[in-house]
Protein backbone atom coordinates (compact mmCIF):
# COMPACT_ATOMS: atom_id res chain seq x y z
CA UNK A 1 0.00 0.00 0.00
CA UNK A 2 2.77 2.76 0.84
CA UNK A 3 4.19 1.48 -2.28
CA UNK A 4 1.30 2.28 -4.10
CA UNK A 5 0.95 5.66 -2.66
CA UNK A 6 4.70 6.36 -3.07
CA UNK A 7 4.50 5.49 -6.75
CA UNK A 8 1.23 7.73 -7.60
CA UNK A 9 3.14 10.60 -5.63
CA UNK A 10 5.98 10.20 -8.07
CA UNK A 11 3.17 10.31 -10.93
CA UNK A 12 1.87 13.28 -9.91
CA UNK A 13 5.09 15.20 -9.27
CA UNK A 14 6.36 14.19 -12.53
CA UNK A 15 3.14 15.13 -14.23
CA UNK A 16 3.51 18.67 -12.47
CA UNK A 17 7.06 19.06 -13.93
CA UNK A 18 5.79 18.81 -17.62
CA UNK A 19 3.13 21.28 -16.60
CA UNK A 20 5.87 23.50 -15.57
CA UNK A 21 7.34 23.07 -18.98
CA UNK A 22 4.64 24.49 -20.29
CA UNK A 23 3.94 27.09 -17.99
CA UNK A 24 7.88 28.39 -19.07
CA UNK A 25 8.17 27.32 -23.05
CA UNK A 26 6.33 30.35 -25.12
CA UNK A 27 4.25 27.88 -26.91
CA UNK A 28 2.83 27.86 -30.61
CA UNK A 29 -0.17 25.71 -31.47
CA UNK A 30 -0.30 25.09 -35.00
CA UNK A 31 -3.55 24.08 -36.46
CA UNK A 32 -4.21 23.00 -40.20
CA UNK A 33 -6.58 24.05 -42.12
CA UNK A 34 -8.39 20.87 -42.46
CA UNK A 35 -8.98 20.60 -38.74
CA UNK A 36 -7.41 17.33 -38.53
CA UNK A 37 -4.35 17.44 -36.91
CA UNK A 38 -2.86 19.80 -34.13
CA UNK A 39 0.09 19.92 -32.89
CA UNK A 40 1.69 22.13 -29.97
CA UNK A 41 5.77 22.63 -30.24
CA UNK A 42 7.38 24.32 -27.68
CA UNK A 43 10.57 26.63 -28.26
CA UNK A 44 12.52 24.41 -26.42
CA UNK A 45 11.90 21.26 -29.06
CA UNK A 46 9.58 19.24 -26.61
CA UNK A 47 6.21 18.36 -28.03
CA UNK A 48 3.23 19.18 -25.32
CA UNK A 49 0.57 17.02 -26.41
CA UNK A 50 -2.50 19.33 -25.25
CA UNK A 51 -4.41 18.97 -28.36
CA UNK A 52 -6.99 16.88 -30.11
CA UNK A 53 -5.15 13.86 -32.23
CA UNK A 54 -5.74 11.89 -34.97
CA UNK A 55 -9.30 11.93 -37.10
CA UNK A 56 -11.66 12.43 -33.76
CA UNK A 57 -11.66 16.05 -33.75
CA UNK A 58 -12.75 18.66 -31.08
CA UNK A 59 -13.87 21.29 -33.75
CA UNK A 60 -10.55 22.85 -33.20
CA UNK A 61 -10.97 23.96 -30.01
CA UNK A 62 -8.42 24.03 -27.24
CA UNK A 63 -9.13 22.78 -24.01
CA UNK A 64 -10.17 25.24 -21.75
CA UNK A 65 -11.27 25.28 -17.65
CA UNK A 66 -10.42 21.89 -17.25
CA UNK A 67 -12.35 20.15 -19.59
CA UNK A 68 -10.73 17.31 -21.33
CA UNK A 69 -10.32 16.82 -25.40
CA UNK A 70 -12.61 14.82 -27.42
CA UNK A 71 -9.69 12.23 -27.74
CA UNK A 72 -8.61 12.07 -24.24
CA UNK A 73 -11.85 11.78 -22.66
CA UNK A 74 -12.83 9.00 -25.51
CA UNK A 75 -9.46 7.19 -23.72
CA UNK A 76 -10.41 8.05 -20.24
CA UNK A 77 -13.88 6.34 -21.10
CA UNK A 78 -12.04 3.41 -21.60
CA UNK A 79 -10.03 2.56 -19.11
CA UNK A 80 -12.28 3.33 -16.74
CA UNK A 81 -14.90 1.29 -17.82
CA UNK A 82 -12.35 -1.82 -18.26
CA UNK A 83 -11.12 -1.16 -14.75
CA UNK A 84 -14.52 -1.01 -13.95
CA UNK A 85 -15.52 -4.31 -15.48
CA UNK A 86 -12.54 -6.22 -13.72
CA UNK A 87 -13.88 -4.73 -10.45
CA UNK A 88 -16.93 -6.49 -11.09
CA UNK A 89 -15.38 -9.71 -11.94
CA UNK A 90 -12.80 -9.36 -8.77
CA UNK A 91 -13.25 -12.17 -5.93
CA UNK A 92 -11.51 -10.10 -3.34
CA UNK A 93 -11.93 -7.10 -0.87
CA UNK A 94 -7.92 -6.61 -1.80
CA UNK A 95 -8.71 -6.83 -5.35
CA UNK A 96 -11.48 -4.57 -5.72
CA UNK A 97 -9.63 -1.78 -3.06
CA UNK A 98 -6.97 -2.03 -5.41
CA UNK A 99 -8.76 -1.53 -8.72
CA UNK A 100 -10.73 1.56 -7.11
CA UNK A 101 -6.98 3.17 -6.95
CA UNK A 102 -6.43 2.47 -10.16
CA UNK A 103 -9.91 4.36 -11.28
CA UNK A 104 -9.40 7.05 -9.35
CA UNK A 105 -5.46 7.44 -10.51
CA UNK A 106 -6.52 7.48 -14.10
CA UNK A 107 -9.17 10.27 -13.67
CA UNK A 108 -7.04 12.57 -11.77
CA UNK A 109 -4.07 11.65 -14.66
CA UNK A 110 -6.20 12.88 -17.62
CA UNK A 111 -7.84 15.93 -15.16
CA UNK A 112 -4.03 16.82 -14.47
CA UNK A 113 -3.34 17.17 -18.34
CA UNK A 114 -6.21 18.66 -19.06
CA UNK A 115 -4.90 21.52 -16.41
CA UNK A 116 -1.58 21.30 -17.65
CA UNK A 117 -3.04 22.21 -21.24
CA UNK A 118 -4.79 25.11 -19.90
CA UNK A 119 -2.35 26.62 -18.17
CA UNK A 120 0.16 26.44 -20.78
CA UNK A 121 -2.07 29.31 -22.59
CA UNK A 122 -0.89 28.70 -25.78
CA UNK A 123 -0.86 31.07 -28.81
CA UNK A 124 -3.08 30.00 -31.72
CA UNK A 125 -2.60 30.62 -35.06
CA UNK A 126 -4.71 29.54 -38.14
CA UNK A 127 -3.25 28.97 -41.12
CA UNK A 128 -3.89 31.48 -43.81
CA UNK A 129 -6.97 30.99 -46.13
CA UNK A 130 -7.93 32.89 -48.91
CA UNK A 131 -10.32 35.46 -48.40
CA UNK A 132 -13.74 34.25 -49.43
CA UNK A 133 -15.36 36.89 -52.00
CA UNK A 134 -18.65 38.11 -50.92
CA UNK A 135 -22.14 36.37 -52.35
CA UNK A 136 -23.55 39.00 -55.16
CA UNK A 137 -26.77 39.64 -55.08
CA UNK A 138 -28.34 36.28 -56.38
CA UNK A 139 -26.47 34.13 -54.08
CA UNK A 140 -27.53 36.67 -51.13
CA UNK A 141 -31.35 36.43 -52.01
CA UNK A 142 -31.35 32.48 -52.88
CA UNK A 143 -29.30 32.43 -48.74
CA UNK A 144 -32.20 33.47 -47.75
CA UNK A 145 -35.89 31.30 -47.10
CA UNK A 146 -37.79 32.83 -50.36
CA UNK A 147 -41.91 34.15 -50.09
CA UNK A 148 -43.91 31.83 -51.46
CA UNK A 149 -47.14 32.70 -53.22
CA UNK A 150 -49.87 30.75 -54.74
CA UNK A 151 -51.55 33.47 -56.94
CA UNK A 152 -49.93 36.55 -56.58
CA UNK A 153 -52.99 38.98 -57.74
CA UNK A 154 -51.18 43.00 -57.82
CA UNK A 155 -54.30 45.42 -57.46
CA UNK A 156 -52.19 48.23 -56.39
CA UNK A 157 -48.91 49.37 -57.07
CA UNK A 158 -46.68 47.03 -55.59
CA UNK A 159 -42.64 46.47 -55.52
CA UNK A 160 -40.93 43.11 -55.35
CA UNK A 161 -37.64 42.30 -54.21
CA UNK A 162 -35.82 39.49 -52.86
CA UNK A 163 -36.60 35.85 -53.44
CA UNK A 164 -40.20 34.38 -54.31
CA UNK A 165 -42.08 31.04 -55.51
CA UNK A 166 -44.99 31.33 -57.23
CA UNK A 167 -47.04 28.26 -57.39
CA UNK A 168 -49.90 29.26 -59.52
CA UNK A 169 -49.54 32.39 -61.39
CA UNK A 170 -49.29 36.49 -60.94
CA UNK A 171 -51.97 38.71 -62.33
CA UNK A 172 -51.12 42.45 -62.80
CA UNK A 173 -54.08 44.66 -62.59
CA UNK A 174 -51.72 47.73 -61.75
CA UNK A 175 -48.56 48.65 -61.33
CA UNK A 176 -45.92 45.62 -60.75
CA UNK A 177 -42.41 46.39 -60.56
CA UNK A 178 -39.61 44.19 -59.82
CA UNK A 179 -36.09 45.87 -58.88
CA UNK A 180 -32.68 44.69 -59.72
CA UNK A 181 -31.44 40.90 -57.85
CA UNK A 182 -35.03 40.03 -57.51
CA UNK A 183 -35.44 35.62 -58.93
CA UNK A 184 -38.71 34.66 -59.13
CA UNK A 185 -39.22 30.74 -59.19
CA UNK A 186 -42.00 29.49 -61.35
CA UNK A 187 -44.05 26.51 -60.81
CA UNK A 188 -45.34 24.40 -63.46
CA UNK A 189 -48.12 26.03 -65.50
CA UNK A 190 -47.35 29.15 -63.37
CA UNK A 191 -47.40 32.43 -65.32
CA UNK A 192 -47.41 35.86 -65.60
CA UNK A 193 -50.61 37.77 -66.96
CA UNK A 194 -50.66 41.98 -67.15
CA UNK A 195 -54.51 42.54 -67.95
CA UNK A 196 -56.64 45.37 -67.42
CA UNK A 197 -54.57 48.84 -66.42
CA UNK A 198 -51.93 46.28 -65.43
CA UNK A 199 -48.15 48.01 -66.02
CA UNK A 200 -45.42 46.07 -65.76
CA UNK A 201 -41.52 47.35 -65.07
CA UNK A 202 -38.77 45.14 -65.15
CA UNK A 203 -36.02 46.99 -63.57
CA UNK A 204 -32.90 45.13 -63.22
CA UNK A 205 -29.20 45.78 -63.74
CA UNK A 206 -26.23 44.63 -65.64
CA UNK A 207 -25.11 41.90 -62.81
CA UNK A 208 -27.71 42.39 -61.38
CA UNK A 209 -30.91 41.26 -63.27
CA UNK A 210 -34.13 39.98 -62.58
CA UNK A 211 -34.41 36.19 -62.91
CA UNK A 212 -37.52 34.53 -64.12
CA UNK A 213 -36.75 30.42 -63.46
CA UNK A 214 -38.16 27.04 -62.63
CA UNK A 215 -39.51 26.22 -59.57
CA UNK A 216 -38.06 22.86 -59.99
CA UNK A 217 -34.80 21.46 -58.71
CA UNK A 218 -34.46 19.55 -62.05
CA UNK A 219 -34.97 22.24 -64.43
CA UNK A 220 -35.91 21.35 -68.02
CA UNK A 221 -37.28 23.57 -71.18
CA UNK A 222 -41.21 24.16 -70.67
CA UNK A 223 -41.13 24.02 -66.97
CA UNK A 224 -43.49 26.67 -66.24
CA UNK A 225 -45.60 28.45 -68.46
CA UNK A 226 -45.30 32.21 -69.86
CA UNK A 227 -45.47 35.72 -69.77
CA UNK A 228 -48.55 37.95 -71.45
CA UNK A 229 -48.72 41.52 -71.84
CA UNK A 230 -52.23 41.57 -73.71
CA UNK A 231 -54.09 45.14 -75.14
CA UNK A 232 -55.95 46.00 -71.99
CA UNK A 233 -52.33 46.88 -70.51
CA UNK A 234 -51.04 50.30 -70.47
CA UNK A 235 -48.77 52.41 -69.52
CA UNK A 236 -45.11 52.23 -70.31
CA UNK A 237 -43.88 48.27 -69.84
CA UNK A 238 -40.36 48.03 -69.66
CA UNK A 239 -38.43 44.95 -69.50
CA UNK A 240 -33.92 45.55 -68.71
CA UNK A 241 -32.10 43.49 -67.66
CA UNK A 242 -34.12 39.98 -67.27
CA UNK A 243 -33.36 36.47 -67.50
CA UNK A 244 -36.29 34.04 -68.54
CA UNK A 245 -35.15 30.55 -68.25
CA UNK A 246 -37.15 27.44 -68.73
CA UNK A 247 -40.63 28.90 -69.87
CA UNK A 248 -42.34 27.39 -72.90
CA UNK A 249 -44.06 29.15 -75.63
CA UNK A 250 -47.84 29.28 -74.24
CA UNK A 251 -50.00 29.77 -77.07
CA UNK A 252 -48.05 30.76 -79.24
CA UNK A 253 -45.02 32.38 -77.90
CA UNK A 254 -43.16 32.56 -74.31
CA UNK A 255 -43.46 36.62 -74.38
CA UNK A 256 -46.55 37.79 -75.89
CA UNK A 257 -47.63 41.20 -76.44
CA UNK A 258 -51.05 42.19 -77.55
CA UNK A 259 -52.14 45.02 -80.20
CA UNK A 260 -51.62 48.56 -79.22
CA UNK A 261 -49.23 47.90 -76.05
CA UNK A 262 -46.29 50.18 -75.35
CA UNK A 263 -43.00 48.62 -74.37
CA UNK A 264 -39.21 48.19 -74.64
CA UNK A 265 -37.27 45.03 -73.89
CA UNK A 266 -33.28 45.30 -74.10
CA UNK A 267 -30.32 43.71 -72.64
CA UNK A 268 -32.72 40.34 -72.02
CA UNK A 269 -31.83 37.31 -72.06
CA UNK A 270 -34.29 34.19 -73.35
CA UNK A 271 -32.51 30.81 -72.47
CA UNK A 272 -33.93 26.94 -72.91
CA UNK A 273 -37.31 27.66 -74.09
CA UNK A 274 -39.49 25.50 -75.27
CA UNK A 275 -41.57 27.30 -77.94
CA UNK A 276 -41.55 30.57 -79.53
CA UNK A 277 -39.60 33.15 -77.83
CA UNK A 278 -41.30 36.41 -78.40
CA UNK A 279 -44.58 37.38 -80.60
CA UNK A 280 -45.83 41.11 -80.97
CA UNK A 281 -49.05 41.51 -81.79
CA UNK A 282 -51.70 39.56 -83.41
CA UNK A 283 -51.45 36.42 -85.41
CA UNK A 284 -52.71 37.56 -88.18
CA UNK A 285 -50.21 40.27 -88.20
CA UNK A 286 -53.63 43.19 -88.54
CA UNK A 287 -52.39 44.79 -85.39
CA UNK A 288 -49.10 45.93 -83.82
CA UNK A 289 -47.41 47.42 -80.90
CA UNK A 290 -45.81 50.68 -80.01
CA UNK A 291 -42.25 49.20 -79.70
CA UNK A 292 -40.22 51.49 -78.36
CA UNK A 293 -36.91 49.85 -78.21
CA UNK A 294 -35.12 46.21 -78.74
CA UNK A 295 -31.56 46.05 -78.44
CA UNK A 296 -28.80 44.09 -76.65
CA UNK A 297 -30.99 40.78 -75.88
CA UNK A 298 -30.10 36.94 -76.65
CA UNK A 299 -31.46 34.01 -77.21
CA UNK A 300 -30.18 30.87 -76.39
CA UNK A 301 -31.34 27.32 -76.81
CA UNK A 302 -34.59 28.43 -78.31
CA UNK A 303 -36.35 25.38 -79.90
CA UNK A 304 -39.27 27.15 -81.28
CA UNK A 305 -38.88 31.01 -83.62
CA UNK A 306 -37.08 33.56 -82.29
CA UNK A 307 -39.94 35.72 -83.18
CA UNK A 308 -43.24 33.78 -83.52
CA UNK A 309 -45.23 36.83 -84.70
CA UNK A 310 -44.12 40.63 -84.95
CA UNK A 311 -45.85 42.91 -87.15
CA UNK A 312 -43.80 44.31 -90.20
CA UNK A 313 -44.23 48.23 -89.00
CA UNK A 314 -42.41 46.78 -85.76
CA UNK A 315 -38.88 45.14 -87.51
CA UNK A 316 -37.62 48.38 -87.99
CA UNK A 317 -37.29 48.69 -84.40
CA UNK A 318 -35.33 45.88 -83.83
CA UNK A 319 -31.75 45.81 -83.32
CA UNK A 320 -29.77 42.83 -83.69
CA UNK A 321 -29.78 40.22 -81.22
CA UNK A 322 -27.46 37.46 -79.88
CA UNK A 323 -27.79 33.96 -80.57
CA UNK A 324 -26.22 30.54 -79.47
CA UNK A 325 -27.74 27.63 -79.99
CA UNK A 326 -29.31 27.94 -82.82
CA UNK A 327 -31.42 25.67 -84.76
CA UNK A 328 -33.75 25.46 -88.30
CA UNK A 329 -36.71 26.25 -86.76
CA UNK A 330 -34.58 29.76 -85.05
CA UNK A 331 -36.42 32.61 -87.58
CA UNK A 332 -37.99 36.13 -87.49
CA UNK A 333 -41.68 35.12 -88.29
CA UNK A 334 -42.76 38.48 -89.97
CA UNK A 335 -46.80 39.31 -90.08
CA UNK A 336 -48.74 41.57 -92.28
CA UNK A 337 -47.64 43.66 -94.95
CA UNK A 338 -45.05 47.31 -94.34
CA UNK A 339 -47.10 50.01 -94.77
CA UNK A 340 -44.22 52.72 -93.53
CA UNK A 341 -40.73 53.01 -94.93
CA UNK A 342 -38.51 49.67 -92.76
CA UNK A 343 -35.45 48.81 -93.00
CA UNK A 344 -35.18 45.20 -92.27
CA UNK A 345 -31.36 44.84 -90.69
CA UNK A 346 -28.96 41.63 -90.43
CA UNK A 347 -30.61 40.76 -87.18
CA UNK A 348 -27.93 37.47 -86.76
CA UNK A 349 -31.46 35.31 -87.34
CA UNK A 350 -32.95 35.52 -90.93
CA UNK A 351 -36.41 37.01 -91.65
CA UNK A 352 -39.61 34.17 -93.05
CA UNK A 353 -42.16 35.61 -94.99
CA UNK A 354 -45.66 34.06 -95.69
CA UNK A 355 -46.64 33.02 -99.14
CA UNK A 356 -49.51 34.82 -100.67
CA UNK A 357 -48.79 37.94 -98.18
CA UNK A 358 -47.95 41.41 -99.15
CA UNK A 359 -44.55 42.33 -98.65
CA UNK A 360 -44.61 45.85 -99.23
CA UNK A 361 -47.83 47.97 -99.32
CA UNK A 362 -48.51 51.08 -101.38
CA UNK A 363 -46.25 53.93 -101.19
CA UNK A 364 -43.75 52.43 -99.24
CA UNK A 365 -40.41 51.18 -99.42
CA UNK A 366 -38.59 48.39 -97.80
CA UNK A 367 -34.96 48.18 -97.93
CA UNK A 368 -33.09 45.19 -96.56
CA UNK A 369 -29.39 45.43 -95.42
CA UNK A 370 -26.36 44.19 -96.40
CA UNK A 371 -26.15 39.89 -95.43
CA UNK A 372 -30.07 39.52 -94.48
CA UNK A 373 -31.37 36.08 -95.90
CA UNK A 374 -34.95 36.32 -96.18
CA UNK A 375 -37.30 32.59 -96.42
CA UNK A 376 -40.04 32.58 -98.49
CA UNK A 377 -42.84 30.09 -96.49
CA UNK A 378 -42.33 26.64 -98.77
CA UNK A 379 -46.32 26.40 -97.50
CA UNK A 380 -49.34 28.13 -98.54
CA UNK A 381 -50.53 29.78 -101.47
CA UNK A 382 -49.81 32.43 -103.27
CA UNK A 383 -47.02 34.54 -104.84
CA UNK A 384 -45.29 37.32 -102.28
CA UNK A 385 -46.37 40.40 -103.14
CA UNK A 386 -44.70 44.08 -103.81
CA UNK A 387 -47.09 47.43 -104.29
CA UNK A 388 -44.91 49.68 -103.20
CA UNK A 389 -40.44 49.82 -103.74
CA UNK A 390 -38.14 46.75 -102.54
CA UNK A 391 -34.54 47.44 -102.45
CA UNK A 392 -32.05 44.67 -101.52
CA UNK A 393 -28.87 46.11 -100.97
CA UNK A 394 -26.45 43.74 -100.32
CA UNK A 395 -22.76 43.98 -101.00
CA UNK A 396 -19.89 41.74 -102.66
CA UNK A 397 -18.88 40.93 -98.90
CA UNK A 398 -22.42 40.31 -97.56
CA UNK A 399 -24.65 39.34 -100.12
CA UNK A 400 -28.85 39.13 -99.66
CA UNK A 401 -30.21 35.78 -99.94
CA UNK A 402 -34.18 35.02 -101.12
CA UNK A 403 -34.99 31.86 -101.02
CA UNK A 404 -37.91 28.75 -99.78
CA UNK A 405 -37.97 27.84 -96.03
CA UNK A 406 -37.78 24.67 -96.39
CA UNK A 407 -34.97 23.05 -97.77
CA UNK A 408 -35.21 21.13 -101.70
CA UNK A 409 -39.02 22.79 -101.54
CA UNK A 410 -39.99 25.95 -103.86
CA UNK A 411 -42.13 28.97 -103.14
CA UNK A 412 -44.60 30.31 -105.59
CA UNK A 413 -42.14 33.77 -106.80
CA UNK A 414 -42.05 37.22 -106.05
CA UNK A 415 -44.64 39.19 -108.11
CA UNK A 416 -44.42 43.16 -108.48
CA UNK A 417 -47.41 45.09 -109.03
CA UNK A 418 -47.65 49.10 -109.61
CA UNK A 419 -44.21 49.24 -107.32
CA UNK A 420 -41.30 51.40 -109.27
CA UNK A 421 -37.92 51.95 -108.66
CA UNK A 422 -37.16 48.50 -107.00
CA UNK A 423 -33.30 47.18 -107.01
CA UNK A 424 -31.60 43.76 -106.24
CA UNK A 425 -28.01 44.27 -105.74
CA UNK A 426 -25.71 41.80 -104.55
CA UNK A 427 -28.43 39.16 -103.97
CA UNK A 428 -28.83 35.40 -104.70
CA UNK A 429 -32.55 34.31 -105.46
CA UNK A 430 -33.29 30.57 -105.13
CA UNK A 431 -36.07 28.10 -104.97
CA UNK A 432 -38.92 30.07 -106.55
CA UNK A 433 -41.07 29.73 -109.71
CA UNK A 434 -43.60 27.30 -108.21
CA UNK A 435 -46.66 29.11 -109.48
CA UNK A 436 -48.17 31.88 -112.03
CA UNK A 437 -50.85 31.74 -114.27
CA UNK A 438 -49.16 31.64 -117.57
CA UNK A 439 -45.35 31.65 -116.90
CA UNK A 440 -43.57 30.50 -114.48
CA UNK A 441 -40.83 32.23 -112.80
CA UNK A 442 -38.86 33.29 -109.65
CA UNK A 443 -39.99 37.43 -110.27
CA UNK A 444 -42.58 38.33 -112.24
CA UNK A 445 -42.85 42.17 -113.40
CA UNK A 446 -45.91 42.16 -115.98
CA UNK A 447 -46.86 46.18 -115.82
CA UNK A 448 -45.65 49.44 -117.39
CA UNK A 449 -44.73 51.18 -114.65
CA UNK A 450 -42.45 48.43 -112.81
CA UNK A 451 -38.93 49.42 -113.22
CA UNK A 452 -36.06 46.49 -111.22
CA UNK A 453 -32.71 47.56 -110.97
CA UNK A 454 -30.26 44.53 -110.98
CA UNK A 455 -26.80 44.85 -109.93
CA UNK A 456 -24.63 41.64 -109.80
CA UNK A 457 -27.70 39.26 -108.64
CA UNK A 458 -27.62 35.74 -109.22
CA UNK A 459 -31.05 32.84 -110.04
CA UNK A 460 -30.73 29.57 -109.41
CA UNK A 461 -32.19 26.69 -108.37
CA UNK A 462 -35.47 27.84 -109.23
CA UNK A 463 -38.59 25.13 -109.40
CA UNK A 464 -38.05 22.36 -111.84
CA UNK A 465 -40.95 23.33 -114.25
CA UNK A 466 -40.13 26.72 -114.10
CA UNK A 467 -40.65 28.91 -117.54
CA UNK A 468 -37.67 31.06 -116.90
CA UNK A 469 -36.14 33.47 -113.60
CA UNK A 470 -37.81 36.97 -114.70
CA UNK A 471 -41.22 36.70 -116.54
CA UNK A 472 -41.85 39.77 -117.83
CA UNK A 473 -45.37 40.16 -119.34
CA UNK A 474 -46.02 41.10 -122.87
CA UNK A 475 -42.62 41.65 -124.86
CA UNK A 476 -44.59 43.85 -127.30
CA UNK A 477 -47.30 45.85 -125.22
CA UNK A 478 -45.79 48.25 -122.73
CA UNK A 479 -48.90 48.82 -120.80
CA UNK A 480 -48.10 44.92 -119.25
CA UNK A 481 -44.60 44.58 -119.80
CA UNK A 482 -41.90 45.56 -117.10
CA UNK A 483 -38.30 46.91 -117.41
CA UNK A 484 -35.38 45.19 -116.30
CA UNK A 485 -32.31 48.07 -116.09
CA UNK A 486 -29.22 45.76 -116.60
CA UNK A 487 -25.92 46.99 -114.21
CA UNK A 488 -24.02 43.74 -115.05
CA UNK A 489 -23.13 40.85 -113.24
CA UNK A 490 -25.97 39.20 -112.86
CA UNK A 491 -26.80 35.89 -114.00
CA UNK A 492 -30.46 34.48 -115.10
CA UNK A 493 -33.18 33.79 -117.55
CA UNK A 494 -36.06 36.43 -118.74
CA UNK A 495 -39.45 35.06 -120.41
CA UNK A 496 -42.76 37.02 -121.88
CA UNK A 497 -46.05 35.97 -122.50
CA UNK A 498 -47.02 34.02 -125.55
Amino acid sequence: MKNTKFIFVLQLVAFTLVSSTFLSAQSKIIVSSSDQLYSAQATNGSVADCLDRGPNTYSGKLSLDGKLLKTDKAIKSRKVKALKRKFKKADSIKKKKKLKKKIKRVKVFYRLRANACDLASPVVQQTPVKPVAPLNCHQANLAKAPVTHNYLQIETPTTLSGHHVITSGISVTSVLTISECTIIEMAAGADLTVVSNGTLRILGSAGKEVIFTSASNYPTPGDWDNIDISSLAVGNNIINHAIFEYGTGGYESFLEVGNGVTLSVDNTTFKDINGGAVKFGSADGLYEINLQSFKNNTFNNISGKYFDGVNANNVGTLSPFNVLNKNSNNVVFINNWVKNNTTYKDLNAPYLINQGSYLVHDNATLTVNPGVTILINASGYGQVKVYGALKLLGTPEDRITVKSSVEGSYFHGIEFGSASNNVFSNVDIQNGGKAGTDKKAQIRIDEEAVFLTLENTVFSNAYPFADCDIYLGFKDYAPYRGTIINNGGNSGTACYRD
